[in-house]
């Protein structure tokens, strides 16, 4: 225990002390304490010796329930080694386990192979889907819950997506959500087949085999699904009937109009969608953020409706709202999105941001936690380099931390090894790029370093690399990195370059490979800027680069965007020697 406990502070080299005393002190056992020492080895890079303790731990737990936390360890070492499946001698020990445990064991390698793009899991889960997956529901619905996800990385298929989410749909025991997620892709690939989905049928089985709001949260799902196969048409009158039937005010009332609001703005119905965000901001038991943000994008559809003064005439409204709540996340967040289209816009975009940072600065000061601190600096540092150009503001306020306080930081938590990763880009913004390969390396050669923040820092530090011409040395890191954290969402951008490699070699089996894995790691329904790039890209690649073979209607991307993001990725061959 005090191992782990060493372990998740972040000091290897005591918890290490802690478990090999465990292990001289029971040498035919200690299960527990191979898993850390194996951890340790993984951080420490010497897969070989994680590989050993992991599978010792397995043998000498005789396959109990205790042993399954090893499996994740003995997959990513099998993974960094090189080797993309793991011994069937020793899956085939999983006999000798319970039945339960026999199934969350196959849960857990299922997953992690998976995850590690070790294309053995669909074996090991089908295999056991076969035999025992009746006997056990819920991780039969989380086997086919991958094999569906992993279909829909790829484009076209319509019918077998289809058929897997019927399959899927047809598992017992599945909770809302999940029924929910099945019977949005039935609607959604039956669509693109040209089938007719019967939608009312579907809302009536979730409202009575689920109850209480499951109805309109159908309807709404169902909607969104029909936005997602261009059918406006199916999509627009479930939402209005949300709309209509709900109160003004709740949840999924709000979501519906919302969504009616951004579509209709699609459509270039500027000013329906205008009424819409309307109707939303004045329902006065919908949360200041939300009716905020609501009045932003109100006076943005009149402005593009022909009402240029719309959002300067909405300032006094908008500024009461603000002074309601003196939250920074709110503030920054809504200041990015002011267009400094005039000067008087944009001196108020100014003021709104220094006020959102002051405060920021001061939560920061009082915060007695630092997951607390990392998140607020990470929020913070994120706006200051990306929306408002204050790289500047970010490298000194982080030289300016004491080596205790930037101790006291460190944490597993995202929020920290993202803050960094911020920092980071405003080193690169800057053009410091000796102060940015030595933060990098200080972080990246740490062996305390957790994979999420190698990830964290090394995606943003190799795309520099990139823009720096220093390509090879890019590549190397995207391949570290992609073996350590395969479905991380930052890896998707690692994914891009080795897929944009293997195009530019001819290996078509090995792009698509890297395509599908960057689509696995971001997910098929993205919403950044960013991630709509990437995942066109992948699109493209995948296409041969030719628009023509590109299914218009399981898209959502215009040709304009395609035509210039692939002017970009011919312009990324170029880079590559």
């Amino acid at each position: 225990r005090m191992g782990a406990l060493f372990l998740n502070e972040g000091e290897p080299a005591s918890a290490q002390e802690f478990f090999e005393k465990a292990l001289e002190a029971n040498p035919r056992g200690a299960c527990r304490a191979r898993q850390g020492l194996a951890r340790i080895a993984l951080a420490m890079d010497d897969p070989t010796r994680s590989l050993i303790l992991a599978e010792e731990s397995i043998r000498v737990g005789n396959y109990a329930a205790k042993t399954i936390a090893a499996w994740p360890i003995l997959i990513a070492a099998r993974r960094k080694l090189g080797g993309w499946q793991i011994s069937q001698n020793l899956l085939d020990g999983l006999e000798m386990a319970p039945p339960s445990v026999r199934a969350r064991a196959v849960l857990a390698i299922t997953r992690e192979l998976r995850n590690s793009d070790m294309r053995q899991w669909r074996e090991v889960a089908l295999r056991w889907s076969g035999r025992e997956g009746q006997e056990f529901p819920i991780v039969e619905a989380e086997i086919r819950k991958m094999v569906l996800a992993s279909a829909k990385v790829m484009p076209g298929d319509a019918t077998g997506k289809r058929e897997l989410a019927e399959q899927l749909l047809q598992t017992p025991g599945l909770s809302r959500n999940e029924w929910l997620a099945a019977a949005k892709e039935v609607v959604r690939a039956g669509l693109w087949e040209g089938r007719t989905p019967d939608l009312d049928g579907l809302i009536r089985y979730a409202d009575t085999q689920y109850g209480e709001d499951s109805g309109p949260r159908a309807t709404h799902s169902l909607a969104l699904s029909c936005m997602m196969a261009k059918r406006h048409d199916l999509a627009r009158p479930l939402l209005q009937r949300n709309i209509t039937q709900l109160p003004a005010g709740k949840s999924m009332w709000g979501k519906s109009i919302w969504a009616l609001a951004r579509m209709e703005s699609f459509l270039g119905n500027h000013s329906a969608a205008a009424g819409l965000y309307r109707q939303f901001f004045e329902a006065e038991s919908i949360p200041v953020r939300f009716r905020l943000q609501a009045q932003l994008l109100w006076a943005q559809a009149l402005i593009t409706a022909g009402h240029p003064d719309a959002l300067l005439e909405a300032r006094p409204r908008i500024e009461a709202f603000i002074a309601e709540v003196k939250d920074s996340d709110l503030l920054l967040d809504f200041a990015r999105q002011i267009p400094a289209a005039s000067p008087e816009l944009s001196d108020w975009r100014n003021a709104l941001f220094e006020r959102g940072a002051t405060w920021a600065l001061q939560k920061f000061q009082e915060a007695n936690h630092p997951s607390v601190a990392a998140d607020i600096l990470f929020k913070l540092t994120r706006r200051q380099v990306y929306d408002f150009d204050r790289a500047d503001d970010a490298i000194l306020f982080w030289e300016s931390l004491s080596q205790e306080k930037k101790q006291w930081l460190w944490a597993v938590r995202t929020s920290f090894w993202a803050y960094l990763g911020w920092v980071l880009e405003a080193y690169h913004r800057k053009g410091h790029s000796q102060q940015g390969d030595a933060f990098a390396y200080s972080w990246l050669d740490d062996p305390a370093t957790p994979p999420e923040g190698r990830v964290q820092v090394g995606i943003p530090y190799g795309r520099w690399l990139i823009e720096s011409g220093r390509t090879v040395e890019a590549l190397d890191l995207f391949t570290q990195l992609i073996q350590e954290a395969p479905t991380h969402p930052l890896s998707a951008h690692a994914w891009y370059w080795k897929a944009l490699e293997a195009h530019k070699r001819g290996e078509k089996k090995e792009r698509n490979r890297c395509c599908a894995c960057l689509r696995q790691a971001q997910g098929v329904t993205v919403g950044l800027l960013g991630e709509w790039s990437l995942d066109a890209k992948a699109l493209l690649l995948l296409a041969d680069l030719r628009l023509d073979q590109i299914d218009a209607q399981a898209v959502n991307y215009l040709t304009d965007f395609l035509q210039m993001l692939r002017d970009e990725i011919q312009r990324d061959m170029g880079r590559l020697s």
